[in-house]
């Protein structure tokens, strides 16, 4: 007897598997995770964990490249210096030198065209160039034509590398060249002779650059200082301390505008203390010495060098002023590190408050839970924070607002880049350099860029990625619905 079939109408489901919806479903978590991943402001694009031997490295201005130095042995005595350029953000390695005899130090010129390794540390008192480089192409520049066949110089570039001064440290013999040209600048030949003995005074027998390059100091003699114009037809004007043969120079300070000049001078008997003269452009044009602006530290310049800031020697707090008016203080900040920001007044503590320069008014405050300090000040957009006990980098902070950008807990950059200390800013602000280092090797390396979200979520390739897969995920959900309910 056959059994009847049932007359139960099968349960309908309310969803179908679909392999499809499976796939959407895997492709869209993967893509919510990426965007989650790649969301903030500030990203690693280049990053280096344990790299062997590597002893130094500086990030170009305009931020595209990256300068390692590494020092490699070669058998059991034997070490060598390697450059490396580094292209970023790919990371390619554009061209790699070698050079010295391992333990060298690399120096960028001014205006970023060469690249010098020299053979000590930058502490040193003897700073022996050992080569140079074109930096744009790892060219070796002409040794005969600048260091005479002589590798016992040093070298300063002077702003945009449009002047070299070369000194023999040993011989003592000087000159200054126009750069790339490498021919004497001007008649200068009798400008660096003199009877004065260096070993009396350290800054004797030396020469520095103005930071725009406009003006060529040379220290004749503890007493004699000449500044030799070299945006004119090298006119050379002298400055003479009038204090007799008792005063020394020890410091001059530039402001960034160059329409400043201070002076640190020391007077020889027992008993004297430093002073320090600021010389207005005027005066410092006419080659004189303004005995009223007098103060008791070295000026501290702005950025745009329209304000500096003093110690007051009554009460240790630091006093505020203008370069047009130096001999009235706009407002007093209280003792403690100060560093500019622009032409704004950053002060560290447990708590970090940005003032107005001119006003001293607080335009934004941020506290901490401990002790901070800024890192390097080569930003006026973004402020690098440090921890002040261990120097461990904490934040990165918008300057305008005070708002935190990077916070370097944060797991999604930890994992990447681990614990990082040094702290650079590439010239336009957009990307910066941080290290970390064990004795004279560096640990961990990262190179972070800002993204400028334009519009927000929409800026970000990730965003739309994940758009069209929910979309088509959710549509994938909508048709496996109709398909069971039609079975």
């Amino acid at each position: 007897m056959t059994e009847s079939p049932s007359l139960t109408p099968p349960r309908r489901r309310w969803l179908r598997f679909s392999l499809r919806t499976l796939l959407l479903c895997v492709l869209l978590i993967g893509s919510s995770a990426t965007l989650w991943w790649n969301w903030g402001p500030w990203l690693p694009e280049f990053v280096l964990r344990s790299p062997p031997d590597l002893v130094q490295a500086d990030l170009l201005r305009h931020g595209r490249g990256l300068i390692l130095l590494f020092d490699h042995p070669v058998d059991k005595d034997r070490r060598i210096n390697e450059i490396q350029y580094i292209e970023l953000p790919s990371g390619r390695i554009r061209y790699s030198v070698r050079s010295g005899i391992g333990g060298g130090y690399v120096r960028i010129s001014t205006g970023e065209s060469t690249i010098q390794l020299f053979n000590h540390a930058p502490s040193a008192q003897n700073i022996p160039l050992m080569d140079s480089w074109n930096i744009e192409t790892g060219e070796r520049l002409d040794s005969d034509r600048i260091f005479h066949g002589s590798r016992n110089i040093s070298v300063q570039f002077s702003h945009e590398d449009r002047f070299v001064y070369v000194c023999s440290d040993f011989t003592g013999e000087r000159t200054l060249l126009k750069f790339p040209e490498l021919t004497p600048a001007g008649n200068l030949d009798e400008l660096f002779k003199n009877d004065f003995d260096s070993n009396d005074h350290p800054i004797a027998r030396s020469g520095t650059f103005s930071p725009l390059g406009s003006w060529f100091v040379n220290f004749v003699t503890a007493e004699k200082v000449q500044f030799i114009d070299l945006k004119s037809n090298f006119e050379m004007r002298e400055l003479v301390l009038p204090y007799g043969e008792d005063t020394r120079w020890r410091r001059l300070v530039f402001s960034p505008n160059e329409r400043v000049l201070a002076l640190e001078y020391l007077p020889s008997h027992a008993g004297a203390t430093n002073k320090v003269m600021l010389v207005g452009a005027i005066s410092f044009a006419s080659g004189d010495l303004d005995p009223r602006h007098r103060f008791n530290s070295l000026p501290y310049f702005s950025k745009s060098g329209e304000y500096f800031v003093v110690r007051n020697s009554d009460d240790a707090t630091k006093e505020i002023r203008r370069t047009s008016d130096p001999q009235t203080p706009l407002w007093k900040s209280q003792p403690g590190p100060l560093d500019w920001i622009g032409d704004n007044v950053l002060r560290c503590d447990s708590q970090v408050t940005l003032l107005d320069g001119a006003t001293g008014v607080t335009l934004w405050q941020q506290p901490f839970n401990t002790q901070v300090r800024t890192g390097s000040i080569t930003s006026t957009e973004y402020i690098a924070l440090h921890d002040a006990p261990g120097s461990l980098l904490l934040c990165i902070l918008n300057a305008h607002t005070g708002r935190t950008e990077l916070n370097t807990h944060d797991w999604r950059w930890s994992a990447q880049c681990g614990e990082l200390h040094s702290t650079e800013f590439c010239g336009d602000s957009s990307c910066f350099l941080a290290y970390s280092r064990t004795d004279t090797r560096i640990r961990n390396l990262a190179v972070a860029r800002r993204h400028s979200y334009r519009w927000g979520l929409a800026s970000v390739p990730e965003f739309w990625l994940t758009l069209v897969l929910g979309a088509g995920f959710l549509w994938s959900v909508w048709r496996d619905r109709r398909l069971g309910m039609r079975a």
